[in-house]
């Protein structure tokens, strides 16, 4: 008898150690009460558990830096796209016109808007870093206008990804304090 009690044990154990933690599969309070107050409370709250910047974070000006670089990666491996894109044989001419723009626009929010935001945020006036993000999310709606005239946009899931992070974006930084 004391082999199946043994054997039951060890398979109750293991069991119990696989069940993931309840904190794990939940986000922590300060995102979900965050997230309530964005535009796309289930677009923040999954964007927000899957930094690891978040996770850390104690304050609503750290949540709003964590959304600020989850926009960064977003609009990075678009530009990364986007640059793939245009070395297709199959994009020419007002295509191809239209992928250079959209690489452009996508610099301007890599190089300018997410630094200028980070900064606002993490030393200066939150209030300037909703600019950046705002100016964010007009960069992608830009780069889609680039299409409009016939061609469809290879681009648009994309483009419409980094605008809704932006707008979740301005809205925690209006959050901060």
């Amino acid at each position: 008898m004391a082999i199946p009690t043994q054997l039951a044990t060890v398979v109750a154990v293991s069991f119990l150690i696989l069940l993931p933690h309840p904190s794990a599969a939940q986000p922590n309070h300060l995102i979900t009460e965050t997230c309530k107050k964005t535009p796309d409370f289930d677009l923040c709250v999954s964007s927000l558990s899957a930094a690891p910047r978040a996770a850390r974070a104690t304050t609503v000006r750290e949540l709003a830096l964590a959304m600020i670089h989850v926009v960064e990666a977003r609009a990075t491996t678009t530009s990364l796209y986007i640059k793939r894109l245009a070395k297709t044989a199959s994009f020419r001419g007002e295509e191809e016109a239209a992928l250079k723009a959209c690489e452009f626009y996508y610099g301007i929010i890599i190089d300018y808007d997410v630094p200028g935001a980070v900064t606002e945020v993490r030393y200066a006036n939150p209030k300037f870093g909703v600019d950046s993000m705002v100016d964010s999310a007009r960069e992608a709606e830009l780069c889609e206008e680039e299409f409009r005239g016939g061609n469809k946009s290879p681009l648009t899931g994309r483009n419409m990804a980094v605008r809704r992070l932006a707008n979740v974006a301005v809205a925690i930084i209006k959050s901060v304090h």
